[in-house]
């Protein structure tokens, strides 16, 4: 196995790994609601994904502040603060985290899905760039 195919596998380990946890969660708490007390259909493809880009971005976050510590670059560190404030983004977005506060997560409706399901794959591109 080649060292790009190592990097694909490490990278869709973290992004599957963040996205089961999220499916794990939407699926076991059950006092997730949307309108009219009905949980949304796309609620669970919507946590797995919104986890998935935790995940993504936490590995991300690791190897720029790696990064740094080694070659003390500036853009680096821009790279760091941007992916913290990503970072941030996506956890007060994660809809379980709407839930547990009391708001519905239904307001974007199936398109927070796409949203979500485009971030992953530009995460996933990102970091596969970054490890090789």
């Amino acid at each position: 196995m080649n060292k790009d195919t190592k990097v694909a596998l490490k990278v869709l380990f973290i992004a599957l790994s963040g996205a089961v946890i999220g499916l794990a969660l939407a699926l076991l708490f059950p006092f997730i609601r949307g309108k009219h007390g009905v949980k949304p259909p796309y609620y669970p493809v919507n946590s797995a994904l919104s986890m998935a880009s935790i995940f993504l971005l936490s590995a991300l976050l690791i190897t720029y502040i790696r990064d740094y510590r080694e070659i003390n670059a500036r853009f680096t560190f821009g790279l760091i603060i941007f992916l913290i404030a990503l970072l941030f983004q996506a956890i007060f977005t994660l809809p379980i985290l709407h839930a547990l506060f009391g708001f519905s997560s239904a307001s974007l409706g199936p398109f927070s899905v796409l949203i979500n399901l485009f971030e992953v794959i530009a995460m996933s591109v990102f970091l596969y760039l970054s490890i090789t």
